[in-house]
């Protein structure tokens, strides 16, 4: 529009050039300030979700920090119980050799015998064996 036509048209409405002005830069004002509360809410509401994710962040820690004790544990526990077999697996080993032995003792070797013949099965199947 041009100049002259916006003043025909602010008589006919009976408003004055400077009123329209006026109007304009408290209407920017309003707008200015507007902007300026919402920064406002916006920052206090990010800095509201930040401290709520350190929170989260610090609880997350605290219980990482728990299920990994929890998990070493486990996982001594475990080492644990298979060093309680080796050492049962050891002390079998060595009851089976003395049972071996007394068995040996009992149940002579035959002559020619092969070199496993003082194994507990070998002894076992000499003492099954029919006696001549």
């Amino acid at each position: 529009m041009t100049h002259q036509r916006l003043n025909i048209a602010l008589e006919a409405a009976g408003a004055e050039f400077g009123d329209l002005l006026q109007d304009a830069v408290a209407r920017n004002r309003a707008l200015d300030e507007y902007e300026e509360r919402r920064q406002d809410q916006i920052k206090k509401f990010e800095e509201s979700k930040a401290e709520e994710n350190n929170k989260l962040h610090a609880e997350l820690e605290r219980l990482t920090t728990q299920y990994m004790s929890r998990i070493q544990a486990n996982s001594d526990q475990v080492a644990q119980e298979q060093d309680n077999f080796r050492g049962w697996q050891k002390r079998k080993q060595q009851e089976s050799l003395r049972i071996t032995d007394a068995a040996t003792f009992c149940v002579p070797q035959s002559s020619g015998a092969p070199a496993n013949a003082n194994s507990l099965a070998a002894v076992l199947e000499r003492a099954t064996l029919p006696r001549r």
